[in-house]
C-alpha cells in the first residue's frame, strides 16, 4: 500500500439516480453515471453500500472492471427495497489484489419495525466489511435506517441497540480506516468507547451527504481515520443521488 492514499465511500442505491428526494424514488439502473463519478476521483479504495446482484450479475464488479479496480470483498445481504429482483449487497473495490477480508453480520434490532399502517417492514440484514492490506484495516460499514421507524441511536431502545453494534467495532484492529452510511450525524456520540479506543477523527467536511425534502441537514456519510493517519483532503461530492459520493486522502503519519 504507498503511503499516501485515497479513499471513497458512496452508498449507490443499487446504481440509480434519483427522480426526486421522495423515499425511494428512483431512475432505472445507470451503472455508467456511477462508474464515471467514481473513475473522476481516482480512488484507492471504494466501500459501496446498497450494490445490486441481479442474476448473479454485481453492480459493484461492473464498476470495478469499468475503472480498473477490483472487487475484494463483497457480500449480497437480504432482498432489494429497489428491485425485487436483486439482492441488496455491499462491496469494497481496490487497486490490492492480495488482502484479508471478513464480512460481519451486525445484529438485527430486538424491537419491532413497523410502517405507518402497522405492517412490519422486511428484514433487511447490515454488514461490516474489513479488508487488510499491510496490516492496515478498512472497514465498510452500513447501519440500519432505525430512524424510518421513529427510534432514534442515542435514546430508548435505539441506544441499547447502539451498544449492541458497538461490542463488534471494538473488535476492529488499527490502524484503522471505517467509513460508510452510519445512518446518524454524529456516530461518535453513540459508539464513544469505540471512537476513544481508535481515536477517531472524521475525515469529511462538516456537509450534507444525503438531500432531503424538509431542509433537515442530514450527513449519515462519514469516513473516520485512527490516529496513526493525517488526513491531507476530503471532499462531499453532490451528485443525482440519495446519497453523495464521499472521498478522503490519507497518508501515514
Amino acid at each position: 500500500m504507498p503511503k499516501k492514499f485515497r479513499v471513497a465511500t458512496w452508498n449507490i442505491a443499487g446504481a440509480r439516480q434519483i427522480k426526486s428526494l421522495n423515499l425511494f424514488d428512483y431512475q432505472p439502473e445507470d451503472v455508467g453515471y456511477f462508474s464515471s463519478e467514481v473513475k473522476a476521483v481516482k480512488p484507492d479504495f471504494v466501500c459501496i453500500q446498497e450494490d445490486h446482484v441481479c442474476k448473479g450479475k454485481s453492480v459493484a464488479q461492473q464498476i470495478a472492471d469499468s475503472i480498473g479496480l477490483n472487487v475484494v470483498c463483497s457480500v449480497s445481504m437480504s432482498p432489494s427495497h429497489i428491485d425485487k429482483n436483486c439482492l441488496l449487497g455491499m462491496s469494497v473495490l481496490s487497486h490490492n489484489k492480495r488482502v484479508d477480508r471478513k464480512s460481519t453480520q451486525l445484529p438485527y434490532p430486538d424491537f419491532k419495525l413497523l410502517w405507518k399502517d402497522g405492517k412490519e417492514a422486511e428484514r433487511h440484514n447490515k454488514y461490516m466489511q474489513v479488508v487488510m492490506v499491510e496490516g492496515i484495516s478498512v472497514v465498510n460499514f452500513f447501519a440500519p435506517p432505525i430512524q424510518i421507524w421513529g427510534y432514534d441511536y442515542d435514546r430508548g431502545p435505539g441506544k441499547i441497540y447502539a451498544q449492541m453494534i458497538e461490542k463488534l467495532l471494538l473488535r476492529l484492529k488499527r490502524p484503522l480506516i471505517i467509513c460508510g452510511d452510519f445512518n446518524y450525524n454524529e456516530p461518535e456520540d453513540i459508539y464513544p468507547r469505540f471512537s476513544k479506543k481508535c481515536g477517531l477523527s472524521e475525515a469529511l467536511p462538516k456537509e450534507i451527504t444525503r438531500p432531503t425534502t424538509n431542509n433537515n441537514f442530514e450527513n449519515p456519510d462519514h469516513i473516520f481515520y485512527s490516529s496513526e493517519f493525517l488526513c491531507t483532503g476530503a471532499k462531499v461530492i453532490k451528485t443525482n443521488t440519495d446519497h453523495f459520493l464521499c472521498i478522503a486522502e490519507l497518508e501515514m503519519n
